[in-house]
């Protein structure tokens, strides 16, 4: 469809389509439709459809940071990804809502598995089956059902630490929280802390409280 009315050649249309897939912008689904993303939207006003969530969660990202003296994220599920929309730092909360905005893959980010860990099973399972063949390095599916189950079980999520290498060559370790509303998962809520810093079991159990008092804090903002 695209080819017709663009009158480009047909491999000149899939290259530009599957470009765009890997920039972000556009996403494939099991049923060979495309279909754009959230990030299409930060090239213009601004990602807004979620504009309640920030809100509810930028003053108690604020808090958190003053709390724990560590960064956070503040993610929302976008298509093929978690798109980090909010992040603290030294600097206080800055909102990602141009070309800088973070997207964080669903299988091997605490992010993403938080918040899959805690979707209903059909969707989750959907989901899982749709990454798997296109997130080489997330797992076998054994293993991939396994981290979301622990995850869901203990209630928070823990990243794979290859992914964090390839983002922060200091060494991080990050665990997330969900943000759960009535009906579900709302959103995702991580820290992130240096590993030469505090252990991972130290990490989880001093930053642990303050990340889940801060993600039901936003959870009753989003649902006022």
């Amino acid at each position: 469809d695209l080819q017709k009315r663009s009158a480009m050649p047909k491999a000149t249309a899939l290259r530009m389509v599957e470009t765009l897939i890997a920039e972000g912008y556009v996403s494939r689904s099991e049923s060979a439709l495309y279909a754009p993303t959230g990030k299409c939207l930060l090239l213009s006003s601004g990602f807004d459809s979620k504009a309640s969530y920030v809100k509810a969660a930028e003053p108690v990202l604020a808090k958190l940071r003053d709390d724990i003296g560590w960064p956070s994220d503040f993610a929302i599920y976008d298509n093929d990804a978690m798109l980090i929309v909010l992040a603290s730092s030294e600097l206080g909360v800055l909102s990602l809502t141009g070309q800088g905005a973070a997207r964080a893959p669903l299988l091997r980010s605490a992010l993403g598995r938080i918040y899959l860990a805690h979707l209903i099973d059909e969707e989750r399972k959907n989901l899982v089956d749709r990454f798997l063949s296109v997130d080489m390095l997330a797992g076998t599916r054994r293993q991939v059902e396994k981290t979301l189950s622990e995850a869901r079980e203990r209630g928070y999520a823990i990243s794979d630490e290859a992914y964090l290498d390839a983002l922060y060559p200091a060494g991080m370790h990050a665990i997330a929280v969900p943000v759960l509303g009535r009906k579900g998962p709302l959103a995702a809520l991580n820290v992130l802390f240096l590993r030469k810093a505090l252990s991972l079991d130290k990490g989880v159990k001093t930053l642990l409280p303050s990340l889940r008092s801060a993600a039901r804090a936003i959870a009753e903002g989003i649902e006022r």
